[in-house]
């Protein structure tokens, strides 16, 4: 307990460092980075256009990084990767890519203390696992996110695909056969699912899988800009159903400021401890903005997060408010003082502690 307070009161000191840099607009290295490693998606989901880039423009997909690309990034590029804790790798479906076992290992050489996360949509299920083994032989912490947006036909309808929802629970259960020691489920809220966010909170606990729920963003990572708003009774529906989140400090934020009790007061630090770098090349602020630092094709970081194009971007990241649970997540980790802030007059402070210490001593 005593090493977990420690722990906790350095988190809130280092975080000043990182106040400095955000008041005054100054380059930070990233300590998470989000590797859109391929477009290709075998999906056709209702909240994403992602399956479709392709289809409109073939001849784009020549232009994706190769594994070279990416080795010349990390080799190129060691003082400002120095700081990094985190690499996901999602897509479109990162595991439709022939060479994932190759940047997973190549990551891995180059950081090796830092944690690798993959991103999957879970409709092939026996493929995904054998990836998953032969990463476990070199890389045994890797961790898996699967998307499960619904029961039933309301998944494969969101997701487009028939069987959808049994490939996704297959997926998890090969997954852990395989040896996968944390699994996390995503669910984006939408109008065609609002009332199964319990009963797939249940479904996958069940496995002993972690659930997180989310509104459906929009922007140019997922190619579809949009509205994806909800009507005044869905959201009274999601409301009661976050009630269920008291602990959480991400969920019962989304409900209260769906009720209107509180605003975003948490600082955005997407672009500065944390970065999305699209198939291209593109580094992105996050995975909303289309705003591009530069490409990595061409330049250095050392360029790219120096520039007066950058600093111009992060200006206008000090006025977002958006409560993408990607941006929201790594910006409290860097910056928990609004975390404490809701800890101390809004949360269920049991439950919290409780996921707090367990998260703190994964990191630690």
């Amino acid at each position: 307990m005593t090493g977990s307070i420690l722990s906790i009161a350095k988190i809130f000191a280092h975080s000043l460092k990182f106040k400095f840099k955000h008041l005054f607009t100054l380059p930070s290295r990233p300590r998470y980075i989000n590797l859109s490693f391929t477009y290709i998606c075998n999906s056709r989901c209702l909240m994403c256009d992602n399956w479709k880039r392709y289809k409109d423009e073939p001849k784009k997909l020549n232009q994706e990084l190769t594994l070279k690309g990416y080795e010349k990034f990390f080799s190129e590029n060691d003082y400002w990767l120095s700081d990094l804790r985190n690499i996901g790798i999602a897509g479109g479906e990162p595991f439709l890519r022939s060479d994932l076992v190759d940047l997973v290992k190549l990551i891995h050489k180059n950081f090796p203390k830092i944690k690798i996360g993959l991103q999957s949509n879970g409709l092939a299920p026996q493929k995904t696992a054998d990836v998953l083994r032969r990463i476990i032989k070199f890389y045994p912490d890797i961790s898996l996110g699967v998307s499960l947006d619904g029961i039933g036909k309301t998944h494969d309808k969101i997701r487009g695909i028939s069987g959808a929802y049994e490939k996704v629970l297959q997926t998890i259960s090969e997954a852990k056969k395989a040896g996968v020691k944390e699994i996390n489920s995503g669910m984006t809220i939408v109008a065609d699912n609002f009332s199964e966010i319990l009963e797939v909170k249940e479904v996958v606990e069940k496995e002993k899988v972690k659930f997180a729920c989310f509104l459906a963003d929009e922007g140019e990572y997922y190619n579809k800009q949009s509205k994806n708003g909800l009507d005044e009774k869905v959201k009274n529906s999601v409301i009661k159903s976050l009630k269920e989140f008291s602990g959480d400090y991400y969920l019962d934020n989304l409900r209260l400021q769906l009720e209107g009790k509180r605003k975003r007061n948490l600082p955005c630090y997407s672009g500065w401890t944390s970065l999305v770098i699209d198939p291209y090349g593109e580094v992105r602020p996050c995975v909303l903005r289309s705003d591009s630092f530069g490409n990595i094709k061409n330049s250095p970081l050392s360029e790219i997060l120096t520039g007066e194009k950058a600093k111009a971007i992060r200006e206008k990241i000090k006025k977002c408010s958006c409560w993408s649970i990607c941006e929201a997540t790594t910006s409290a980790i860097i910056d928990p003082w609004d975390v404490l802030f809701w800890f101390l007059f809004y949360a269920d402070k049991k439950n919290f502690l409780k996921q707090y210490f367990s998260k703190l001593e994964n990191q630690t």
